[in-house]
């Protein structure tokens, strides 16, 4: 993927969930979908941008075992937190990152603590 200068590159990249969740699919997986709980398994797809593992019989999705998982919060919302955390050079504070994001500073604060993690 280019680099991304602006807000407005940003939204042209990213327009919607389902972009997002392509290009996870795609940096994650390449050309072949691997189960997450059993790499040797045969993969289902599924509707709605989800697999079934045939081994394990667990069903999961692009974002299972990933910063992602767990949350509520939409794919484009943490693709613009994360690119709004490495843009600001001196830091960003979750109180300015809920504003931009549109998001609650608890949950600006939650999605910084991940991103942080993910980013060691």
């Amino acid at each position: 993927m280019a680099t991304i200068n602006s807000f407005l590159e940003f939204m042209q990249v990213f327009p919607n969930e389902d972009s997002c969740i392509q290009y996870l699919e795609k940096k994650r997986w390449k050309d072949r979908i691997i189960s997450p709980f059993d790499s040797t398994s045969t993969v289902y797809k599924c509707k709605n941008h989800k697999y079934r593992c045939k081994n394990t019989g667990k069903y999961f999705d692009v974002k299972t075992k990933t910063i992602f998982q767990g949350t509520r919060i939409s794919l484009i919302s943490w693709f613009e937190a994360i690119w709004t955390i490495l843009s600001y050079k001196k830091g960003i504070s979750s109180v300015q990152l809920g504003e931009n994001i549109k998001v609650s500073q608890k949950t600006a604060w939650f999605m910084m603590h991940r991103i942080r993690k993910a980013l060691g």
